[in-house]
């Protein structure tokens, strides 16, 4: 940042860019997070799953 030209302005002490803070929840999917009411249901979100990726 370029110096300010107001008179008795200083340069600021804190970092002058904003650090966000880490994400709330997760992001992206895992095989773990599929569903698994029944095992045919498992398969099929897999087969769906491997399609998107």
């Amino acid at each position: 940042m370029p110096p300010s030209t107001i008179p008795g302005e200083g340069p600021t002490l804190r970092n002058q860019f904003r650090q966000n803070p880490p994400p709330f929840e997760q992001i992206g999917v895992t095989e773990d997070d599929l569903i698994d009411f029944t095992p045919e249901l498992r398969e099929e979100a897999l087969e769906i799953s491997k399609n998107l990726s």
